[in-house]
């Protein structure tokens, strides 16, 4: 089976969205109606369409509506009839004539006058990007350059921005003023020498790492909302290393708890696997939990007879159990000054090799 369709000629007059802005009803109609007879003519032909023509094409003769045809209906003769019809395609060019005029001066119609007097020709000039820019700028004011009330809004933005630009600029939705204005802001950005003194340059990745894996975005990844994983990330570099990016602080701090909480966690398992049981005084303890007190790790044992011994974890310990390399700089800092505090802990107490203090065995393993 196959389909045939009956189309007219001309194709659906496309309006420009600022057309509706700046232009009145009227003034619409006959930019329509110049552009239906551009197409009627199949653009191939420079004529311009007579006054009368356009009082044709924007409907302006017709007597079949409303009151108009009432009056029509009224008239009782083919003279008075035809005398009406004549008064309304009048008035109708009167119409197009005056709105013509509005037309020029407000600059959307041109004309140009060339040749001698007595030999001159007018040529007319429909400029369908006028006032394009004046739209454009209003767009960007009310839907482009809102102000931002989150601070999670502002990171979107920035980490955006550029890719969000070349979308506005392909399909048209931007003014020439404010992509160059934007582009200045995303280039001084870019270039900016206020480095981020918060984030250690080392720990930046880590810091996206942790944003990248957080339930949030790996939600937006998820439905589609951040489709180049990479290039998001890379923002996200970029923005914390110039200091752009807004609660990178938080987001910091927020690592390195976790941080905190797997060191422990990785140390609580290896002790557990590897010195689940160890001799003490003739005796076999048994391991019994991980503590943390004074900024150091004790692993908690239990005897056979039920006596709880607590036992330091020594920096040998720490370096054997724990990859010092994957951490922030503040994480491997902690770790690598745990000798000195255990130091600072035997010597508080002053423990040597082994001894108790407070009911807490020190190991020297």
């Amino acid at each position: 089976m196959s389909l045939k369709i009956i189309k007219p000629k001309t194709r659906p007059v496309q309006i420009e969205p600022w057309f509706h802005r700046y232009l009145t009803n009227n003034e619409i109609k006959v930019v329509s109606a110049i552009l239906t007879y551009a197409d009627m003519r199949d653009r191939s032909k420079n004529s311009f369409p007579s006054n009368r023509t356009i009082a044709f094409y924007c409907g302006y003769d017709l007597i079949e509506k409303g009151k108009t045809l009432e009056k029509y209906k009224a008239l009782e003769t083919e003279e008075e009839k035809k005398k009406f019809k004549e008064k309304i395609l009048k008035y109708g060019i009167n119409t197009v004539k005056a709105t013509k005029r509005a037309l020029i001066e407000k600059g959307i119609l041109r004309t140009i006058t060339t040749g001698k007097a007595g030999k001159q020709t007018t040529d007319h000039i429909l400029d369908l990007e006028w006032k394009k820019e004046q739209y454009l700028r209003e767009h960007d004011e009310f839907f482009n350059e809102k102000e931002l009330q989150t601070e999670e809004e502002q990171n979107d933005l920035a980490l955006n921005q550029l890719e969000e630009l070349v979308r506005l600029q392909k399909e048209g939705n931007i003014s020439k003023e404010s992509l160059a204005k934007r582009l200045q802001q995303l280039s001084s950005m870019v270039n900016a020498e206020n480095i981020n003194d918060e984030i250690p340059g080392e720990d930046v990745e880590k810091v996206a790492n942790h944003i990248m894996n957080s339930d949030k975005v790996q939600s937006q990844i998820f439905s589609g909302k951040i489709a180049n994983k990479e290039s998001y990330q890379k923002s996200i570099i970029n923005l914390m290393k110039k200091g752009e990016f807004v609660g990178a602080k938080e987001h910091y701090e927020a690592l390195k708890n976790k941080e905190k909480e797997e060191i422990e966690a990785q140390l609580h398992f290896s002790i557990e696997e590897q010195e689940k049981t160890i001799p003490y005084k003739k005796q076999i303890l048994t391991f019994r939990e991980l503590e943390k007190k004074d900024d150091l790790f004790f692993s908690s044992y239990i005897s056979e007879h039920g006596q709880i011994y607590n036992f330091l974890i020594t920096d040998k310990q720490i370096k054997y159990y724990l990859p010092i390399k994957q951490y922030t700089k503040a994480s491997k800092e902690w770790l690598e000054n745990y000798q000195s505090r255990a130091l600072a802990f035997m010597e508080k107490h002053k423990i040597k090799d082994k001894g108790e203090v407070m009911n807490v065995p020190v190991s020297t393993s």
